[in-house]
This record gives structure tokens, C-alpha cells and sequence, in this order.
């Protein structure tokens, strides 16, 4: 055993370079113990960890304000934070949006899988997401049943999310059994930071929507530009269009 990692039945490390460091840690049963406890583990996390999995009930009973201690103990060397299989859908709305409102700033990926968020309505739904930090990039909401929206809904769903989403994962959320019809709708409707869908079913269905996103893309930078129109962009999100064709700006400003 490498140097420096005592034994803790309440973690397991990612793959372990030749000089005994590792850049992940994975915390199991974290329900069997007390929040400062679990704050004490996470204040121990070393510099070289960029990626902490907190799934499979961190949660487990404990009240908003004691998960949102937890997570505001995690270091800023973190970017990159999984909170899957902790049952959120048992928090009410406005405590979760202000669990992940009060996610470091310095988590770019976060993963919320199996944690059944379409059990709220679809406008606590849209509040609840639109809470996520500027900071996320990658954003997983695989196995949340989110098949049950209509299409529209879901498309609101996703654009109630206010930072420049990029990779998005919907993965195991049934879309394969969906026609092209509801998927096209999709992909035209996904925020224009979003650069990649990814959905991993082995039906061809992540390359379908990514060549139908890469298509749409292409078309409507084409002809927003044939108008004399052009994205003011920062961050990969735009803040306005702005051109000389007024009618068409209007629909632009609608969509964005």
C-alpha cells in the first residue's frame, strides 16, 4: 500500500500512479456515519484528487442544511463531483435548488444519475436545474426517467439550465424508443453551448442525435449570418443576436 494511504473502509481510490498518487476517490457508506464526520474525510482529500464520487446514499436522512455543509467542505481541487444514487427526489424543491445552488464553484462535471428528478412537477423540475452553478460543463442526468416528458418539456428542461452546458448525458433515459421526430426537436432546442449528447444505449442513438446536432448547428449559424445577423457569444453561451434584420432578429432573441 502506497505511502501515506491508510486503510478506510469508507474509501476506495481511483488508479493509483507509480508514486502512490491517485486522482479520485470514491466514498461508499457514508450514511453509517455523522456529518462532521464525513466533513473530516472530505477536509483530508489530497491536492492531486480532481474527481470525488459521493453517490449511493450520502444523503440517507440527513436534512438540506447538513448536505449542503458536506459539500462545502469538498477542495477546490475538486472539479469534478458525482451525486449519484442519493435519492434527491426526497428533498423538497427549493431544498435541492439550494443544495446545487450551493455547489463549489469549482465543480465543472457533475453527475446526478438515478436519482428519479422527473418525481417532481415539471415546473419545480425546471426551477430545481436552473439553480446549477455557471461553473458546470459536463452535466449527467442519465436514468432519471426523463423519457416521460414530452418533447417540449423536455427541451424547457434543459434550457432552464443557466450555465454553458457542453457535454450533456442522457443516457439510459429510453430516448432510442423515441422517433426522429421527437429527437430532431430536441436537437434543434438544445442551448448552443451544448457541443455533445451522449447516450449510452448501443442502439446508434448517441450518433444520431450528435450528426443530427452538428447538422442543425451548421444550418442555423448559416442562416442567421445570410440575414446579417450574428451571436454575440462569452463562454460558448449566447448573450444577444444582433444584425440589421429586424423580424428575424425578433425569432433569434425568442429562441435563445
Amino acid at each position: 500500500m502506497a505511502v501515506g494511504r491508510a486503510y478506510d473502509r469508507y474509501i476506495k481510490y481511483g488508479k493509483i500512479a507509480a508514486d502512490g498518487s491517485f486522482d479520485t476517490m470514491i466514498f461508499v457508506k457514508l450514511h453509517e456515519l455523522s456529518t462532521p464526520d464525513v466533513c473530516a474525510k472530505l477536509l483530508k482529500i489530497p491536492k492531486t484528487v480532481k474527481s470525488v464520487y459521493l453517490g449511493l446514499n450520502t444523503y440517507s436522512g440527513r436534512n438540506s442544511s447538513e448536505f449542503i455543509q458536506i459539500l462545502s467542505t469538498i477542495p477546490k481541487n475538486v472539479n469534478a463531483l458525482n451525486l449519484d444514487h442519493n435519492h434527491l427526489d426526497e428533498f423538497k424543491k427549493n431544498e435541492l435548488a439550494g443544495i446545487l445552488k450551493s455547489l463549489p464553484e469549482n465543480i465543472s462535471k457533475l453527475g446526478l444519475r438515478f436519482n428519479n428528478l422527473t418525481r417532481f412537477n415539471f415546473n419545480d423540475l425546471t426551477d430545481i436545474l436552473s439553480a446549477l452553478p455557471f461553473s458546470i460543463r459536463y452535466l449527467d442526468l442519465s436514468s432519471n426517467r426523463l423519457h416521460f416528458l414530452t418533447k417540449e418539456r423536455l427541451v424547457k428542461v434543459i434550457n432552464s439550465i443557466q450555465a454553458p452546458i457542453q457535454s450533456l448525458n442522457l443516457s439510459h433515459n429510453f430516448l432510442q424508443e423515441k422517433p426522429d421526430e421527437y429527437l430532431e426537436f430536441i436537437v434543434e432546442h438544445l442551448p448552443l453551448s451544448v457541443k455533445k449528447v451522449i447516450v449510452e444505449d448501443n442502439s446508434g442513438c448517441e450518433n444520431k442525435i450528435n450528426v443530427m446536432l452538428q447538422k442543425a448547428r451548421g444550418s442555423f449559424f448559416e442562416s442567421i449570418c445570410q440575414h446579417g445577423i450574428f451571436p454575440k457569444v462569452l463562454n460558448n453561451q449566447v448573450l444577444e443576436y444582433v444584425g440589421c434584420d429586424e423580424s428575424y432578429l425578433q425569432q433569434m432573441s425568442c429562441r435563445s
